[in-house]
């Protein structure tokens, strides 16, 4: 099989925008978006269509990951994480080709638009309304409000889930050819806008980098153009950004507060606060790596076993995110629990995963994925590996497939 169904195609696009919408087993949370994948998956095995470099470095990581937990823990401590990590990475591996990634991206992205728009109307009108609403359609997660406004998350897990999320489309929306310069233009306005409204400084960090390579990418084309119909667009698009200044600004410049934090969390161990709790999840990882014997240092503590150590030696403060044992970026999560033989050996699946060819485009995306890796720790959240993929293959089909 060359080509994925089209049902199966569109299902997956357009569940991405309800990757909360689903139920727990235990810690494990089956999404809506898991159905699509199941498909993928079987279609890939069924027909052997797989990419056998990528295959050799997915078995491999994953084989570490099996080994540094195995005979050292119960096998249902790591089992079920690790075959839902294996399976919500098994996509990348597929050689069917996905058409009309166009059509899907916009409409995946109208929902998710129309979606937020509804929400925002009723967080205005009242924002219990909203929770109760949340509450009955089962959609996990949850948000707060920023000076009286709620914080769109759309049915994502959280504001900052969705901010990421958002960039990814507006990568993609910032690369597209084969459409008109103003329906390109809503697009991006519409994200950015979307982004904004989320008050999520990983999102306006995330969103700050693709503004930049944007204009980098423009600055190496010459002789740009710009006709009365650009200049309008340009124009409304300014108007909004200064009349969101109150708004848009406020968070920025908090998280800039935050970053001058970073050099007294670090010299004064403080693992409170989100600021404390990112720098260090960001550095618990490699310290335990240096204080390890030869054995933890390549294996880990083991796969999906590290919350005994983690809650050892930083859950001692209820008011931290360390207090149940959980990680704040998946990085962190896989060098901890897999060793330096685990991580590298990710980076290196990683790296063949998510090539794009054209190279500006392939650093912006990468840049965004390391964003999104380090911005939560969960490794079976079935949104960060779908967006992930789902953009991949749509970039990829505008400079290689060309819709």
């Amino acid at each position: 099989m060359k080509y994925l169904p089209k049902k199966i195609s569109s299902l997956l696009f357009l569940t991405i925008p309800f990757s909360a919408f689903g139920f727990y087993i235990g810690p494990l949370l089956f999404s809506i978006c898991f159905i699509p994948i199941i498909f993928i998956n079987l279609l890939s095995l069924q027909n052997r269509f797989l990419k056998k470099s990528l295959s050799i470095k997915f078995i491999i990581f994953f084989s570490i990951c099996f080994i540094s937990s195995f005979g050292r823990y119960p096998i249902l401590s790591f089992l079920p994480s690790l075959l839902v990590f294996s399976f919500l990475l098994f996509p990348f591996l597929t050689k069917i080709k996905i058409i009309n990634t166009q059509r899907l991206m916009i409409n995946s992205f109208a929902l998710l638009s129309i979606y937020c728009l509804f929400e925002f109307i009723i967080g205005l009108i009242s924002v219990q309304l909203m929770f109760d609403i949340e509450n009955f359609l089962n959609i996990k997660g949850s948000t707060t409000t920023y000076r009286g406004i709620r914080r769109l998350r759309g049915a994502f897990l959280e504001p900052s889930v969705m901010g990421i999320a958002l960039n990814f489309y507006l990568l993609y929306f910032s690369n597209l050819i084969r459409i008109s310069f103003s329906k390109k233009m809503i697009l991006i306005f519409v994200a950015i806008l979307l982004i904004i409204l989320t008050f999520s400084s990983s999102a306006y960090a995330a969103l700050t980098l693709n503004i930049i390579f944007t204009i980098f990418s423009k600055l190496r084309i010459k002789n740009i153009k710009l006709n009365f119909r650009k200049i309008i667009f340009l124009s409304v698009f300014a108007i909004v950004l200064v009349f969101g200044n109150n708004y848009f600004f406020a968070p920025i410049y908090k998280a800039l507060e935050k970053l001058t934090l970073i050099p007294d969390v670090i010299l004064s161990g403080n693992i409170t606060g989100s600021v404390g709790y990112r720098i260090n999840s960001l550095i618990v990882a490699p310290m335990y790596i240096q204080e390890a014997d030869l054995y933890g240092r390549m294996l880990g503590t083991g796969f999906s076993n590290y919350s005994d150590y983690i809650i050892t030696n930083y859950g001692h403060n209820e008011f931290s995110g360390f207090y149940d044992g959980s990680i704040g970026n998946i990085f962190s999560a896989i060098l901890l629990s897999t060793g330096l033989l685990g991580f590298f050996s990710f980076l290196f699946f990683m790296k063949e995963a998510i090539y794009i060819q054209n190279k500006l485009t392939h650093m912006n995306f990468i840049f965004l994925v390391i964003m999104a890796l380090i911005s939560f720790g969960d490794l079976t959240s079935p949104w960060v590996w779908i967006i992930i993929y789902t953009t991949k293959i749509s970039l990829e089909n505008i400079y290689k497939y060309e819709n």
